[in-house]
């Protein structure tokens, strides 16, 4: 994570950029960009991945959620951090990814 941070400061500019959940704790992760944290409770994550049709092969990349007593609690820990590092934050929970995508736009004031 460290060298694909480093990558994306020095390589990449007006990009999207959808990390994992323990990226944001790189270093140089205000240089790369706005950050977005696109927040949602852990039960709508969870039944997003499990009504996805891809759901057995999403699950097997996840092995957090083998434990789901434990993955809570990291959720729980990593929404106040996720929150701290956020440049904009978007409530996703029981929105499509389109519906998302328009509130993110407007946070960034895109007139595209």
């Amino acid at each position: 994570e460290k060298k694909v941070a480093k990558w994306i400061e020095k390589s990449l500019k007006n990009t999207l950029i959808s990390t994992g959940g323990g990226f944001f704790k790189v270093k140089n992760i205000k240089l790369l960009g706005t950050i977005v944290y696109l927040k949602s409770d852990f039960d709508s994550i969870y039944k997003r991945i499990i009504e996805h049709p891809n759901a057995e092969k999403k699950l097997k990349k996840r092995p957090l959620l083998q434990n789901i007593k434990e993955a809570k609690k990291l959720h729980a820990i990593r929404v106040k951090e996720y929150e701290e590092i956020a440049d904009i934050i978007i409530d996703v929970r029981d929105k499509t990814v389109e519906q998302s995508a328009k509130l993110l736009l407007k946070k960034l004031d895109y007139k595209g």
